[in-house]
């Protein structure tokens, strides 16, 4: 074998043994009956293939995706100090995240959520100005709210 060769085939079976056994391990250890069991309805099972799993490729795919990228920067510029900055990739990542998020577009990857924070956000609440004018002396009694638009 070349020298050249070695480095990759080193670093290809690494990752190919951290993609391996990364589902098992997490804030509790899954044990080998649950990677075994794919169609199972333990809990051990659902865990495992439903959440991990998942994660685990998702997690591979993006940093592969990133490292193919960033070497293609390099060889396009051929610089070996390319940034996703020097075109305005990041910006326009930005650009389109931020549009993504404010339309509200919908997307799921292999069942996982395209955007998590969402439950997080709370029921619909009146700004607070109308909540600490409502308790004043004075405010028209049985009216819910100051402003019209809240319930």
């Amino acid at each position: 074998m070349k020298r050249s060769v070695l480095p990759i085939l080193l670093i290809a079976l690494g990752a190919g043994v951290c993609l391996l056994a990364a589902p098992f391990f997490g804030v509790t250890t899954s044990p080998l009956s649950a990677a075994l069991d794919p169609f199972g309805a333990g809990m051990e099972a659902v865990v495992f293939w439903r959440i991990r799993v998942p994660r685990v490729l998702t997690a591979f795919l993006a940093g592969a995706g990133l490292g193919v990228c960033g070497m293609a920067f390099q060889a396009l510029f051929r610089n070996p100090l390319a940034t996703p900055y020097t075109l305005g990739v990041s910006s326009g990542a930005s650009l389109g995240a931020a549009l993504y998020l404010r339309l509200g577009l919908a997307g799921t990857l292999l069942g996982a959520g395209a955007r998590p924070g969402r439950p997080l956000r709370g029921r619909r609440r009146p700004p607070c100005w109308c909540t600490a004018w409502r308790g004043r002396a004075g405010a028209a009694p049985g009216r819910r709210c100051c402003w019209r638009a809240w319930p």
